[in-house]
């Protein structure tokens, strides 16, 4: 990244799907290691059992976009949408690889933190590879906290990392984790 050149995040939306392919597909490869295994019975479930886009997109709330652009290009994506219990799963986030370390990230978390809020959020939530250490730490760093492991057959196991935006609610969290003195 040329050091004269601005980084704009911006809500928008859509992602530009082309785009947005190929930094999934740069950002995640690693991580999700498509199997033909996993392949195949995702096409099985599908043929025995097969759902509408119109009845998925039902599943979960509109998604909420964060884009984060160098010029006309699209160097980071940050998406999730509200859940019950004014929770924000965060479910998508990615940076190009040379864009990296800058602060782009960050700059997302912030952004699609503060939309979620300002909707009536009281927490986000996300859910991470455990080989993604980076991402990890980050969070971490900025206050959040593990709140569980799970499974995934398309990425293995999970780490959920929550982040909740009042103090009164960091406050709970504390207790209920450590209820006894």
């Amino acid at each position: 990244m040329d050091a004269m050149t601005e980084v704009i995040i911006k809500r928008v939306d859509a992602f530009d799907l082309e785009a947005y392919a190929r930094l999934r597909n740069i950002c995640f490869d690693d991580l999700e290691k498509h199997s033909l295994e996993f392949t195949e019975t995702v096409k099985a479930e599908s043929d025995i059992n097969p759902i509408e886009m119109a009845d998925l997109k039902k599943l979960v709330g509109p998604l909420t976009r964060f884009a984060a652009y160098e010029g006309d290009e699209l160097i980071g994506v940050s998406s999730g949408f509200h859940e019950r219990g004014r929770v924000f799963y965060m479910a998508s986030s990615a940076v190009a690889p040379e864009y990296r370390r800058q602060g782009i990230y960050t700059k997302l978390l912030k952004a699609i933190g503060e939309s979620a809020q300002a909707e009536g959020a009281v927490k986000m939530r996300s859910q991470h590879s455990v080989l993604n250490n980076k991402i990890i730490i980050i969070k971490l760093a900025l206050g959040w906290h593990i709140t569980g492991l799970t499974n995934s057959e398309q990425m293995g196991s999970l780490v959920e990392l929550s982040y909740n935006f009042s103090n009164e609610r960091k406050d709970l969290f504390k207790n209920r984790v450590i209820p006894y003195k």
